[in-house]
């Protein structure tokens, strides 16, 4: 799936991960589970085994096939948006450590997240509570 060189730096970006960046320990087990799933899939789409020039010569298209292809088995556009976080995280460490650019990397945008708006109180919600405030002063 990957060469060794490859193997070898995926190590050394977990060690960083951990060491360097501190990460939460679940953090740092969510982003190695997505780039496990990232380097599956691109061992099937380029169809055969990654290196450090696949990593390096990704299109656009290339990295929105693999969120697409997410999607569509299901997963979330929250977990896409990890994902998408831990690709940059690790291209920046392969641009950092190894010389390994893409600039394609830096085109992908993450979904937008709507936060949701407090749910007004309906008005016997809003009696209850100015009743239990009184009761309790």
């Amino acid at each position: 799936m990957v060469d060794d060189d490859l193997q070898e730096i995926i190590a050394a970006w977990q060690e960083w991960l951990a060491v360097e960046k501190n990460v939460s320990p679940h953090t740092a087990s969510s982003y190695q589970f997505d780039l496990k799933r990232f380097v599956e899939f691109l061992s099937t789409y380029k169809g055969g085994i990654v290196t450090r020039i696949t990593l390096q010569d990704l299109q656009l298209l290339d990295f929105r096939a693999f969120l697409s292809a997410r999607l569509q088995q299901g997963v979330s556009h929250r977990s896409n948006a990890r994902t998408i976080s831990m690709l940059r995280t690790f291209y920046l460490f392969l641009n950092r450590r190894y010389d390994i650019t893409n600039a394609a990397i830096k085109m992908i945008r993450s979904a937008k997240f709507l936060s949701t708006l407090p749910r007004p109180l309906s008005p016997q919600e809003a009696i209850n509570v100015t009743e239990e405030a009184s009761i309790n002063t």
